[in-house]
């Protein structure tokens, strides 16, 4: 690298790059034509148009779909929440009783 500057502390080096330089430190400047990559489109040409609404029409059946599955799951959880509640039958202690054999211990 050739020559630096300081600017501050910082010790700042010159590009070394592909750039063509002028004599008084300007790059040349390239016209426009040879480095455009591609032309830009007309904004009012429309990119995209389903003219037989076959898209339309599958992605509103999904969503149909999709909205069935959202309401029967709904449906579902609404339906087990607001059900009654399934307890268990509580467990005795057994306690020895001469009027039950110890088979039937823990049961009603």
């Amino acid at each position: 690298m050739s020559g630096s500057n300081q600017v501050g502390r910082a010790k700042v080096w010159r590009h070394v790059g592909r750039a063509r330089i002028r004599s008084d430190g300007v790059a040349k400047v390239v016209p426009a034509e040879l480095t455009a990559v591609m032309a830009v489109p007309d904004p009012a040409v429309p990119v995209f148009v389903d003219d037989s609404g076959r898209r339309r029409r599958r992605i509103r059946s999904v969503a149909f779909a999709v909205a069935c599955a959202v309401v029967v799951l709904a449906a579902v959880a609404w339906l087990s929440l607001s059900a009654g509640l399934v307890r268990p039958i509580p467990a005795t202690t057994c306690a020895p009783a001469a009027d039950r054999p110890s088979s039937q211990c823990g049961r009603r």
